[in-house]
Parts: C-alpha cells; structure tokens; sequence
C-alpha cells in the first residue's frame, strides 16, 4: 500500500532530477560557446595588435636603417632622431655647427692679403689662433 506512493515520489524525483541536469548541461553549453567566442575575439585582437606593433616596429627599423654615416640632417630633423632614439642615435655634430663649422673653415682659407705669399698667410693665421700650430 505505501510501496506504490513510494515509487512514484521516487520517479517523479527522478524526473526533476533529470531535467534539472538538462538545464545544467544546456547552460554549461551556453556558457562554454560564449567563452569560446569571447576566446576567438580576444585572439583576433591580440593578432591585430601584433600585426600594428610589427607594422610600427618595422618602420621604425627601417627609418633608423636609412640613416648612413655622413649623411646631413636639417636641425629638425636632427631633434626628432635624437629625441626619439637618443639611446642609439648619435650624430657627432649638430646641424648648426656643422654650418658654423663650415663658414669658419672658408673663412680662415678664404685669401685676406693677396699681396702676401702662402707661406706668410699660414704663418698669420697661425699666430692669430685660427690654425693649430
């Protein structure tokens, strides 16, 4: 008499017991495809990123690869490499000297007495401090 009450309340346990596991395996689905499309989004842009970064690494490369040595910098330029890549940028002089130093070399070459010979125009400049002795 009771045996059959029992195995109902068991079978009906049994049944919720059942769909409460379906729901749990139907959103543990949900949840794992969401996760994996976060994955996939996550991933593309962390390629994108990567691709950017490579993209501005090698140009980066590239600008300092077509500096040469002897090649003359106008003064903005100079300050841009310098501020950019002053741990491995190095110019031994700075635009405006090099055309300080150019004006100052014709003029300690440039004839001041033409009267005077060679030798006494090194001897003058010499002794006027514009030549090392």
């Amino acid at each position: 008499m009771f045996r059959p009450s029992w195995d109902g309340i068991e079978n009906g346990f049994k049944d919720e017991k059942l769909r409460v596991l379906e729901d749990v395996k139907m959103e543990a689905a949900k949840f794992k495809a969401e996760a994996d499309e976060k994955m996939n989004d996550l991933r593309s842009q962390l390629e994108d990123q990567t691709s950017t970064s490579h993209d501005a690494n090698a140009r980066q490369r590239d600008e300092l690869l077509e500096l040469r040595p002897f090649t003359f910098l106008g003064e903005i330029r100079y300050r841009e490499l310098k501020q950019r890549w002053g741990q491995v940028f190095r110019a031994d002089m700075a635009p405006r000297l090099f055309m300080i130093s150019c004006a100052a070399l014709i003029w300690t070459n440039w004839p001041r007495n033409s009267g005077r010979s060679q030798d006494h125009q090194i001897q003058a400049e010499t002794q006027e401090g514009y030549l090392p002795a």
